[in-house]
């Protein structure tokens, strides 16, 4: 009968998914540890309610780190959050930032938001809504509200503060103010979690935003990015004749420039990732749709292609 209390979460769990109940409390009569209080035998109840909430925050973390998705982990937050009611004091407002900061991140993956074009001011304070539309104003809040979060008095958040030292572990690799950074990693976080839309999308932005930096133009600046270094990809990827470039006067001499210098394979690259990016935009409606396992494989073939070319240049 030892394996009961096992079995008593499998069962609650399984019936979570089966029934959509709601655990209200978990409790377990200790009967080896009865005692006597004059003519009656005390049994102790204990009440093993955390254990499951435990058990939801390692698996909302599981689900973060190896899916993307903050909406697990999310959800025990908010859970606890209620739970505590008025007793949700100073430290846990930090918590409740970093939170929202993890939500930002995880949500402008999901939807693309790119990196800081003015979002950020130059006293270093983000301006309003600043993290729900870039994944780099996110990855900025999240790293100060981390650096805020101290060691809690609250025995629940003492036993789930390992649990977010290793949700913030899993994106330490996105520790950089670099747009191009960025975008690579967050290319290979796409990939890794299965966010194949997302990853193509990011990767089209990331190869101009490399050319941005080759030719030591303005990555956040939206001429330099489509009038000057998009032009220069697709006229060379589409070998439009020069009679039909649709280029401004102004950035006639730099887009020549980059169709003159520019390494051969990136415009090859973009063109490749292009094509996919607009299959799956345009839900498969196209002449020559992939298949999404072609879809998935190219992806990965294509970033490791964008990394030697980043070594080699």
């Amino acid at each position: 009968f030892r394996h009961l209390p096992m079995q008593l979460l499998v069962v609650v769990n399984y019936a979570k998914v089966l029934k959509n109940i709601k655990v209200k409390g978990i409790y377990y009569g200790a009967f080896e540890a009865k005692y006597e209080k004059g003519e009656k035998d005390i049994i102790p109840i204990h009440d093993i309610t955390e254990f499951d909430s435990l058990l939801e925050w390692s698996y909302g973390a599981n689900t973060f780190i190896n899916y993307g998705n903050v909406n697990p982990i999310l959800h025990s937050y908010k859970k606890l959050q209620n739970k505590m009611g008025q007793e949700w004091n100073k430290e846990h407002k930090e918590f409740t930032k970093f939170m929202k900061a993890l939500s930002d991140f995880s949500n402008c993956i999901y939807v693309a938001r790119g990196t800081s074009m003015g979002e950020l001011k130059d006293n270093g304070v983000l301006i309003k809504n600043a993290t729900k539309k870039s994944t780099q104003a996110a990855l900025h809040e999240l790293n100060n509200t981390y650096k805020n979060l101290e060691e809690f008095s609250n025995i629940e958040l003492k036993q789930i503060k390992p649990i977010i030292n290793k949700v913030k572990k899993s994106i330490e690799m996105f520790d950089s103010d670099s747009t191009l950074a960025i975008g690579i990693e967050s290319i290979k976080w796409s990939i890794e979690k299965n966010l194949i839309p997302q990853a193509y999308t990011i990767f089209s932005e990331t190869i101009k935003t490399y050319v941005c930096n080759i030719y030591q133009l303005d990555d956040s600046d939206y001429d330099h990015r489509e009038k000057i270094v998009a032009s220069a990809l697709n006229i060379i990827g589409r070998k439009i004749n020069k009679e039909n470039w649709r280029v401004d006067e102004k950035h006639i001499d730099t887009v020549n420039k980059i169709i003159q210098t520019i390494d051969e394979k990136i415009p090859e690259l973009y063109d490749k990732v292009g094509t996919r990016r607009n299959d799956i935009n345009h839900y498969g409606l196209t002449k020559d749709k992939q298949s999404y396992e072609s879809l998935v494989n190219d992806i990965k073939e294509l970033y490791e292609t964008f990394l030697c070319i980043i070594k080699s240049n």
